[in-house]
């Protein structure tokens, strides 16, 4: 490449540098569906009860995790697979029919090819868990000995952001996608940009709460960009071209508006991203919607508070505790000690040395009201024997 086209690129250092700088605007826009996302991963975790809010009970005491919710979730799931979704290409008018019929034909291939039943069934998680599935369909073009075809995968929600505000994602003014590469094998891939690949500093990226130790030190940030450029047409009208940047910070790794090829098609002839949005509960505002653990969780908090009560009294009842007075003449090492057959005492025994703290037996109607919180969850949820 010669000087004069190296001046033609459009896109250099200082345009990621700007999308850079929005991409952490867009991060900071999205933090309150992070923390949403990151709580609904702990209760489905069944971990809620580090996340209450305020929770002023012993820490010493025992809490119960019951799986009313948990078990919704799943049957959601169930339903999900059981309505597995199968291809129907129909003509819009009757000259499309014949191509409907080869489409007919070559999606349900594509989709088994991609194993979507997978993809179908992740996304089936995510989506009653937090309300949002998104699919990433792309064009590989790797695949199929370089011949290249369709990829189907599912998008973490937590590594993709978009313009705040808007509802329909194609709206957005650029969409980014982080992930964190090994730098040996980005060296490889990208060997122009050798010198310039270096471990990870500061990270666009969002977390859930992890059990392993995930070490970042030989990994480095790659950001993927989509963004949409107007073009003019001929006939003076104008048409949206979808363009795509992979980078690191600082230094421009690919660009479809470098490529002489690609510079005014643009990545996809569709011109759209290639993400979809599959929301549960749609909310005004946000391409994502809200789902069953938003909807149940404060039910099936009451549910373990109630069940953490009933136990805390029933423990209590079959572990007593007693009175005893300063100068009595029990023994409490001896007293204390259910394996032995003989208390020792000094001299008489006063009726009030010694005597028993009474617990107060909880009413049956505490265990109703568990029962109906049960069925409350159960029917809110649309996991009763009827349904």
């Amino acid at each position: 490449m010669d000087l004069a086209e190296v001046k033609k690129q459009r896109i250099e250092k200082k345009e990621i540098d700007d999308a850079y700088a929005r991409l952490q605007e867009y991060k900071k826009g999205k933090s309150s569906l992070e923390k949403r996302i990151v709580n609904a991963e702990e209760w489905w975790k069944q971990n809620h009860w580090e996340r209450f809010a305020s929770d002023s009970t012993n820490p010493n005491d025992t809490k119960p995790v019951s799986a009313w919710l948990f078990n919704s979730l799943i049957n959601k799931h169930a339903d999900f697979m059981d309505n597995y979704p199968c291809p129907a290409i129909l003509p819009r008018e009757e000259s499309d029919e014949e191509a409907a019929k080869i489409l007919s034909e070559v999606v349900p291939v594509i989709l088994e090819q991609n194993d979507f039943e997978k993809t179908y069934s992740l996304c089936s998680w995510d989506k009653p868990k937090t309300g949002t599935a998104i699919y990433g369909v792309f064009w590989n073009r790797d695949k199929e000995n370089g011949l290249g075809d369709v990829d189907i995968e599912v998008q973490d929600i937590m590594n993709i952001y978009w313009e705040p505000g808007i509802r329909d994602i194609q709206e957005s003014r650029e969409i980014f996608t982080t992930s964190l590469v090994d730098i040996d094998i980005l060296k490889q891939l990208y060997p122009h940009a050798q010198e310039e690949i270096k471990g990870t500093g500061e990270l666009i990226h969002s977390e859930y709460i992890h059990e392993d130790t995930i070490d970042t030190s030989k990994k480095v940030q790659v950001i993927d960009w989509y963004y949409k450029r107007r073009m003019p047409l001929k006939n003076s009208g104008v048409r949206n071209v979808l363009h795509y940047c992979k980078f690191i910070p600082g230094v421009v790794l690919y660009a479809s508006e470098n490529d002489k090829e690609l510079m005014h098609k643009g990545w996809y002839d569709h011109g759209k991203y290639p993400f979809i949005f599959d929301r549960l509960f749609p909310t005004e505002g946000t391409p994502c919607g809200f789902g069953y653990i938003d909807i149940c969780k404060n039910t099936q908090e009451q549910i373990d508070r109630l069940n953490q009560a009933i136990v805390k009294n029933a423990v209590m009842g079959a572990s007593p505790r007693y009175f005893m007075r300063g100068d009595g003449s029990v023994n409490e090492k001896e007293f204390t000690d259910w394996k032995r057959p003989i208390v020792h005492v000094n001299g008489n025994l006063g009726a009030d040395s010694i005597r028993p703290i009474d617990v107060p037996n909880m009413s049956d109607i505490y265990v109703s009201v568990l029962n109906s919180k049960i069925q409350e969850l159960r029917e809110t949820s649309g996991n009763n024997e009827a349904s």
